[in-house]
């Protein structure tokens, strides 16, 4: 039996912490890296700082910006 694991997570600016949101987030307990839309970060003046290579489920490769 699987069941999801959902949390409730603030994101915010690190340079600027008045810039938050809250948002509740699906866990994904195998990977090491979390990811959100960019544009719900650009609101909150996250700018992408450079690019990483990520292999999905059922190998699908994918590059995706991160800040």
């Amino acid at each position: 039996m699987s069941k999801e694991i959902w949390v409730d997570i603030a994101v915010r600016n690190s340079r600027s912490a008045r810039r938050s949101f809250s948002v509740r987030a699906l866990v994904d307990s195998g990977s090491v890296d979390s990811g959100l839309p960019a544009a719900i970060l650009k609101k909150i003046g996250v700018q992408p700082v450079g690019v990483e290579n990520y292999e999905a489920w059922g190998g699908k490769r994918l590059r995706r910006k991160w800040g």
